[in-house]
């Protein structure tokens, strides 16, 4: 009897309608959904913005703003805009970014991002790729690869390196352009 009271309640937590995918409001206001490491927030309960994150959280357990986050903001037909933030981050103008896949490395110039968010410039600890071809370079390697490491080098030595799980990226940013396509 209790091996079945075991299993019952491994079904019933199973069957929860909150599976990987599903969306849902948050109290914030934001539609929401989890794909693996992923997490699809969309503004105004899915009418405004919507981004895919993946954070990295330090083992004291603030959980807020985490150790550091990737972003990818949809802005329409395929188009995100990456966006990097790295506590203690201190990005130098003249600096390069590295976007490390294992298999494949994706160096920007200083020329191809810029120190803040994508849609507030004044963001700490923060950059954004404002180059639409290498955003849609990386934005196709994070769908592909499972792994990323973003590495910010001056004069050849990293002085800032973040690592993420791109363990269902794929499955966030299509969920994203399922529920913006018309």
């Amino acid at each position: 009897m209790k091996s079945l009271t075991v299993g019952l309640a491994a079904v019933a937590l199973m069957a929860t309608p909150l599976t990987a995918g599903d969306w849902f409001n948050h109290k914030f206001g934001e539609l929401r959904s989890y794909h693996k490491d992923w997490l699809n927030v969309c503004n105004d309960k899915g009418a405004g913005t919507c981004r895919a994150v993946q954070y990295q959280l330090p083992d004291t357990g603030e959980t807020f703003f985490g150790e550091s986050r990737l972003a990818l903001i949809y802005r329409g037909d395929g188009v995100y805009d990456i966006e990097v933030f790295d506590r203690g981050l201190d990005p130098i103008s003249d600096g390069d970014v590295v976007f490390d896949f294992g298999s494949d490395r994706v160096v920007l110039t200083p020329n191809q991002w810029r120190s803040g968010g994508a849609d507030v410039a004044n963001v700490a600890e923060t950059f954004v790729v404002n180059d639409q071809d290498a955003a849609r370079l990386l934005t196709d390697l994070v769908m592909r690869k499972s792994r990323l490491v973003v590495k910010f080098v001056v004069e050849d030595a990293p002085i800032s390196e973040a690592q993420f799980s791109l363990r269902g990226s794929l499955a966030a940013l299509n969920a994203i352009e399922m529920l913006k396509s018309p």
